[in-house]
């Protein structure tokens, strides 16, 4: 398993910018397939999340960036990225609060 240690990573093939984080190449996709949990040895403290929380993060095609935050379900917290303007999906958040609220609802904020 290789491991990138960068300060911008790249991932997926619609690259998602992350700051200082460390993901390995199989990322999210160990846990999730069509963006829906895959049977078999998965923590039981995510089984019962929204659908949209194991989404990969999503930059989207244009050109604008603005702040926006995932939930990152291997960190089991929500993580900043930057977000296009458009396209993506539903694992994006105005703010780490919402996100958290939403997707980590057992966490204390």
């Amino acid at each position: 398993m290789r491991t990138l240690h960068t300060i911008l990573c790249l991932l997926t093939a619609n690259v998602v910018l992350v700051f200082g984080s460390k993901f390995s190449d199989h990322y999210i996709h160990d846990y999730v397939k069509d963006g829906r949990p895959v049977d078999g040895p998965f923590p039981s403290s995510l089984k019962n999340m929204p659908y949209m929380c194991y989404q990969a993060p999503v930059k989207g095609p244009c050109n604008y960036m603005q702040v926006a935050w995932f939930f990152d379900v291997v960190r089991r917290k929500c993580m900043r990225m930057f977000y296009s303007g458009c396209g993506g999906n539903e694992n994006r958040f105005a703010s780490e609060r919402s996100c958290e609220l939403f997707c980590n609802k057992n966490r204390r904020i």
